[in-house]
């Protein structure tokens, strides 16, 4: 993909498209930073992306599409009903979710041992990774409590990797966002 990103930046100049980047942070950043923003002005967002950690950002005005094979056929707009029905928790417990699970594609390791059926329950019961992690010994599944006790350093890190940031300092201007100039 590194290879890639030159033509492509070159095609959108071409093209006119807009490029937003901001220096430190990354593109998941910047949308997630604009999405709240715009939906704190009453904005309508669809962010389109198949990441699983884009569904933290679902809220009122906020919804993803996850495009599938087939075109628009295939796509599916996910609001916070649709979060529940792909993970079976809402949007605010999605960092946590991912946390337990992981994502290879985003780099997050999550606990090895606890799948996405196990993350759910986990987090369904302690209502945080904070606070399964705080009662793993409690945990009566044995492979769930033990990946608590021996990667708690790794959840965390999992956790953090896993949160988008929603405050990169860029601004919603006319038509499009601003960054300050450095």
């Amino acid at each position: 993909m590194r290879v890639q990103l030159p033509f492509v930046r070159r095609l959108c100049e071409a093209l006119r498209l807009p490029i937003l980047e901001y220096e430190g942070f990354e593109a998941d950043d910047v949308i997630g930073t604009l999405s709240c923003q715009a939906a704190k002005k009453g904005l309508d967002v669809l962010v389109i992306s198949n990441d699983k950690d884009m569904m933290q950002l679902v809220g009122k005005c906020v919804r993803t599409v996850r495009t599938g094979p087939g075109g628009a056929k295939a796509d599916v707009i996910v609001d916070a009903k649709k979060v529940e029905e792909i993970l079976g928790l809402p949007p605010d417990k999605v960092i946590d979710y991912m946390a337990l699970v992981g994502d290879t594609i985003d780099n997050i390791p999550g606990a090895k041992g606890i799948g996405e059926k196990g993350a759910k329950e986990l987090i369904l019961k302690y209502g945080s990774v904070e606070n399964a992690l705080d009662h793993a010994d409690e945990v009566s599944n044995k492979r769930y409590r033990e990946a608590l006790q021996q990667q708690r350093e790794q959840v965390m890190m999992s956790k953090q990797l896993a949160t988008i940031s929603t405050d990169v300092p860029l601004a919603i201007g006319p038509g499009f966002a601003t960054a300050p100039r450095t």
